[in-house]
């Protein structure tokens, strides 16, 4: 059934990217963006049923613009950590937009707001700091959702203080996830934060793969060692060489 409901999504990726509907006539959305052509470097947005975290099932309270990571390498030549942090940065900054004025922001905004990011990118200034310490602590929040309390001893044990813990999440935004975090008064001195902003349905070689992924070997430094901290499953989606240390 899961493999099923990916296949689905891929197909509705897919399909509403194509210039052709045999039942509706279709807006020709180029025409917002004549002088850049940015419409390119962005996938479908994900319709509200389908918003979900394959692995915790959650339903997010908003979809995110996916990059279209392809045509992004091919016109910028950047990385794939940094293609996934200009991702991070425009989804964060495009959210906080919105709620600023209580509505979608129009095609234009949209625009400014791309490059806007893409300027941080190049000048190297990016949302999610990657911890420089040899020792990363990659957090999977969303798996202590529902025993805060092993969470809070987590962060009061000793592998904390070895290297820098990265709080990440499937389920909520950049700043649901810090007000969740605060609001169960657990402890964040020296933390760093990721959220689904950061992922994409394509894999480390810009190949189209149909399912969330992230690859934490290609998104931290090689002299790093990552711990995955986590209960129950680990999600699939997490890609590269990591230790694992369930609690």
């Amino acid at each position: 059934m899961k493999a099923f409901f990916l296949c689905f999504v891929v197909f509705l990726i897919v399909s509403c990217s194509s210039s052709q509907d045999k039942t509706f006539s279709r807006v020709n959305v180029d025409k917002y963006y004549r002088e850049t052509g940015v419409i390119r470097y962005f996938l479908p947005t994900l319709p509200d049923w389908a918003n979900v975290s394959e692995h915790y099932g959650c339903h997010r309270k908003k979809a995110i613009q996916y990059l279209n990571v392809k045509n992004v390498k091919e016109s910028f030549n950047l990385s794939y950590m940094e293609t996934l942090q200009l991702q991070y940065i425009y989804n964060v900054e495009l959210m906080m937009a919105e709620e600023r004025v209580q509505k979608k922001a129009s095609p234009t905004a949209e625009e400014k707001l791309f490059f806007k990011a893409f300027d941080s990118i190049k000048a190297g200034n990016y949302l999610f700091k990657t911890p420089t310490y040899k020792r990363v602590n990659f957090i999977l929040v969303d798996s202590f959702s529902n025993d805060i309390k092993k969470l809070k001893e987590l962060m009061k044990s000793s592998d904390m203080f070895e290297g820098r813990p990265v709080f990440f999440s499937e389920c909520m935004r950049r700043n649901e996830l810090i007000m969740f975090l605060k609001n169960n008064n657990v402890s964040l001195s020296g933390g760093r934060f990721l959220s689904y902003e950061v992922l994409g349905p394509y894999d480390s070689e810009a190949k189209l793969v149909g399912k969330e992924e992230l690859n934490l070997s290609k998104f931290f430094s090689k002299k790093q060692t990552i711990y995955l901290y986590y209960t129950n499953q680990r999600p699939k989606n997490l890609k590269g060489r990591f230790k694992l240390k369930k609690q």
